[in-house]
């Protein structure tokens, strides 16, 4: 048994030892799957990135040769027409407006003296400007009005820069005719790098009265070479204005799941508003960032493009990573429930040797027990074979006496008187001994019939069990003793097997004959009842009772109990001194069913 204990403890803990670890192991591939494809995602991420940047890069590239080209052919085209005539001019300019949507306007500048302004305005208004006059740049701070500033000078010589074309010709912009770029810092500087360098240089981005951010491309048609810078005068300079909106709104179109912002120089200044990603490209789980920085100086407009993507996972790509852990615990689930089918089998098979070894065990109990049952019940079946043996010859023993008593004194005297008859003549003498012959036989015949009636009660075969009970308490003569008897008999128990009428017969005859002999009673019960498990008969009377540790069975008791135990009932005896005897005997005996 304690082999078998300590199987059913190591049968629980393998349970937990099977499961746990797979557990584990599971969730362990579950995280480096999860870890696994986020890296992939990540990486494809990052190639895509570096592919959309690289793109938005060039598109930025792109138009900046574009901004380059447009405004060498307008300084191409200004250098052959001259300021007299711009009219070819303007059908170019509004060209490359059309098609690029970047190139906002273009303006043609001139290099004069300041002392000839006046006369360059009068000449202008003939060629058909009206209106058009040279100023110069007045601060906001001015409280006259006028420049807080002396004319701008090219080495020693004094010059100005007025505006005399433009394109678009609109009301907003028309303002700008004859204004001094020398006269504005911000215009001046790129202008005077222009003008010495013959290169194509930028301005500062800076905000437009229109909205949005744009610069100036200047591209001198003439180098001022000389020292004194008076060749400055007459001098031919081409500008076209650039919107870095359009220009950065390309960029972010090549890759919308980024911020772009492009800088101008050093100073990392934006140079238009930074555009943020399109509304439905941010993941919903953010784990990194990627930046890229590309430094532009071509053509005389240094930028960088500064490029951010957040980098996580995205929506399809999280219902991926759902669809592929559903997958892993679909997998998982199913070699479990194999694993654990076939564990359980193995289970069920150390719990079947289990129950094979308890059912052993108690199997050799049983049969220890029941072995020790069989000898008990040979060894009262021996006592019993005994008791009847010993019973049988007491009866007969007791029969012989009585025939012996009774009937050989009454026939001794029956032979007597006919002896006497045989040899007497007297007739008075014959008539006595006749007179005793009948008494004697009456006598004789008296004795076998109560003879006869205590080997088989006649009552029994002609009125039933409850009549011959009755008539055998009568034959006690409790009456005559004050003694009352009450009798409660079911109905049912004259319909009883042979057997049980027999015996129920012999217990109350014998219960009878010991409370008439021992218990000096004033009342005596006897009771009869049918009962679901069988019959119960109990015999009470009031009398002195006695003291049951101190009982010796004698011939009656046993006589009792054997009948009892052989029908397979109980007796119970409950009884002390002065508290008279309750007898109950219960017999599982079969009533036949009501008709």
């Amino acid at each position: 048994m304690n082999n078998v204990r300590i199987k059913e403890r190591s049968i629980g803990k393998s349970t937990w030892g099977f499961f746990v670890p797979r557990f584990i192991v599971w969730l362990c591939i579950v995280g480096l799957s999860v870890l696994l494809f986020t890296e992939a995602s990540l990486t494809d991420q990052e190639v895509e990135f570096n592919s959309q940047s690289s793109v938005a890069v060039s598109r930025i590239q792109e138009q900046l040769v574009i901004n380059d080209a447009a405004l060498s052919g307008f300084a191409s085209m200004l250098q052959i027409s001259g300021p007299a005539d711009v009219t070819q001019v303007q059908g170019y300019t509004q060209r490359m407006r059309d098609a690029h949507s970047q190139i906002y306007m273009f303006e043609a500048l001139v290099g004069i003296h300041p002392k000839d302004q006046f006369g360059f305005a009068q000449r202008m208004q003939l060629e058909g400007l009206p209106g058009y006059k040279v100023y110069r740049y007045v601060s906001r701070n001015s409280t006259t009005g006028k420049p807080s500033k002396p004319f701008n000078l090219i080495h020693d010589t004094p010059v100005m820069f007025p505006v005399f074309f433009i394109d678009p010709y609109k009301d907003e912009v028309k303002r700008l005719l004859g204004f001094d770029m020398m006269s504005a810092k911000l215009m001046r500087e790129p202008l005077l790098k222009a003008l010495t360098t013959g290169q194509t240089v930028a301005s500062r981005p800076y905000a437009l009265r229109e909205g949005g951010k744009g610069y100036i491309l200047y591209k001198s048609i003439k180098n001022v070479l000389t020292e004194s810078g008076e060749d400055a005068v007459g001098a031919l300079v081409a500008t076209v204005l650039v919107l870095t909106d359009p220009m950065l709104e390309a960029a972010h179109a090549a890759i919308p799941s980024a911020s772009v912002s492009l800088v101008y120089g050093d100073k990392d200044k934006l140079a238009a508003e930074e555009r943020a990603p399109d509304e439905g490209f941010a993941p919903v789980w953010e784990i990194d960032k990627l930046s890229k920085e590309y430094k532009l100086d071509k053509f005389g407009q240094p930028f960088t493009i500064l490029v951010t993507q957040q980098v996580g996972l995205y929506p399809n790509e999280l219902n991926q990573l759902i669809i592929l852990v559903l997958l892993l615990s679909l997998s998982f689930i199913i070699y479990i429930r194999t694993s654990i089918a076939k564990h359980r089998s193995e289970v069920q098979r150390d719990q079947a040797l289990i129950q094979i070894a308890q059912q052993h065990d108690e199997l050799e109990n049983r049969v220890a027990k029941r072995t020790s049952e069989l000898q008990r019940s040979s060894d009262e079946n021996r006592r019993l074979a005994k008791q009847i043996i010993r019973i049988q010859e007491d009866q007969y023993h007791h029969l012989a006496r009585e025939l012996h008593d009774e009937f050989g004194q009454t026939l001794t005297a029956i032979k007597i008187s006919a002896h006497i008859i045989a040899q007497n003549e007297d007739l008075d003498v014959v008539q006595r001994c006749a007179e005793d012959i009948f008494e004697h036989s009456d006598e004789l015949y008296e004795n076998i019939r109560h003879l006869i009636q205590r080997l088989r009660p006649e009552a029994l075969d002609m009125f039933g069990l409850k009549m011959a009970i009755a008539q055998c308490a009568g034959e006690f003569k409790f009456s005559e003793q004050d003694i009352d008897v009450e009798l409660d008999i079911d109905e049912s128990i004259d319909s009883l097997d042979e057997t049980y009428t027999l015996a129920t017969y012999r217990i109350i005859q014998e219960l009878l004959n010991n409370a008439a002999k021992y218990a000096h009673a004033n009342t005596i019960k006897v009771q009869i009842h049918e009962e679901p498990a069988g019959m119960c008969i109990c015999v009470i009377d009031d009398g002195v009772g006695f003291d049951k540790n101190a009982l010796k069975k004698g011939y009656g008791l046993n006589g009792i109990y054997e009948r009892v135990k052989t029908l397979g009932g109980i007796v119970d005896i409950q009884t002390a001194p002065g508290s008279g005897v309750n007898t109950c005997v219960k017999i599982p005996a079969d009533f036949p069913p009501e008709v």
